[in-house]
């Protein structure tokens, strides 16, 4: 899908952004920048804490993937995280 046809669904009616949003073959990138240096377990655990009831209790596991993707580091402030979904 091309960089048009994003915008013209996002100012479409919520029934459109709705079904974009649940389509796979529409790409989506979450883009989180700190504010201030955070280090990576309070970040994950926050964003985990955000998405584990959001998820109704399916495919919890893939949150223990997503965990173990993430460095055991920190994010310096304005440091940039994207994630294409």
């Amino acid at each position: 899908m091309n960089p048009e046809s994003i915008e013209a669904i996002k100012k479409g009616p919520a029934e459109d952004i709705e079904q974009a949003l649940l389509d796979p073959s529409i790409h989506r990138t979450i883009r989180i920048v700190m504010y201030r240096e955070v280090d990576m377990e309070t970040c994950i655990s926050a964003i985990l804490e955000a998405l584990e009831p959001r998820m109704n209790g399916e495919d919890l596991d893939k949150l223990e993937e997503f965990k173990k993707l993430n460095p055991p580091d920190s994010f310096a402030e304005a440091a940039i995280i994207e994630m294409t979904v």
